[in-house]
């Protein structure tokens, strides 16, 4: 028995009640929740307030409001579905982020050491610079863009939630408050500041995939 436009709305407004504001989980959840309940209205002939009732209570622990703590903020809170979604991505990002980071950074002060290539360093500091300075404008034009999205998504969130982080140290460097030449002091390679660096960096690029993965359901919704 297919539910009707009006029921699948309430079970939206009902999720929304719970705090799911999330939409791309929210479309997901409706979903899986319509269909157990056009189950139980089918095998057991119960109505839909009956059915909605029982299934909603099944769903409960996953609507309960959650926080991860430090990972998200220690005042975010969410349905624990929708937490557990953010901080695995958030856990997946940090992992992937410090071991690229690690091998960058290996990669790139062992080259130095062994070759000693000033020209290459002087190179290597001008477009880390140049990057970050790029980076900072589309973040921020990319940022007044999200704010116009009529959707809320765990990607729009993770954005918006780091947007100041990931601007924090390019935006050093504009002021000139920060020196990226500072892994060059010397003419040696500094290998923490390199580090720091690019972590950065890679956090910075990894923003603008969240905008990708945001619009794109968008976009899934549209057609």
């Amino acid at each position: 028995m297919k539910l009707t436009a009006s029921q699948i709305a309430l079970i939206d407004e009902i999720l929304v009640l719970n705090g799911l504001k999330y939409d791309d989980i929210k479309l997901e959840v409706t979903d899986h929740i319509a269909s157990e309940i056009e189950v139980l209205m089918e095998e057991n002939s119960l109505t839909f307030q009956e059915s909605t009732q029982m299934v909603f209570k099944k769903w409960k622990p996953q609507l309960k409001l959650t926080t991860y703590g430090f990972l998200l903020g220690n005042h975010f809170f969410g349905p624990k579905i929708a937490m557990d979604k953010l901080a695995g991505a958030a856990i997946g990002e940090l992992k992937w982020v410090s071991v690229l980071a690690l091998l960058f950074t290996v990669s790139i002060f062992t080259m130095f050491r062994i070759n000693h290539n000033i020209d290459f360093l002087i190179l290597l500091g001008i477009s880390f610079k140049i990057l970050f300075i790029i980076g900072a404008v589309f973040a921020i034009s990319a940022g007044i863009v999200l704010l116009k999205s009529k959707h809320k998504t765990v990607f729009s969130t993770l954005f918006n939630k780091r947007f100041f982080l990931t601007l924090f140290y390019p935006i050093t460097i504009m002021i000139g408050t920060s020196d990226i030449t500072t892994l060059y002091r010397n003419l040696e390679i500094q290998l923490v500041p390199l580090a720091f660096t690019i972590v950065f960096l890679l956090f910075l690029l990894n923003s603008f995939r969240l905008l990708v993965q945001h619009f794109k359901f968008v976009k899934k919704l549209a057609d």
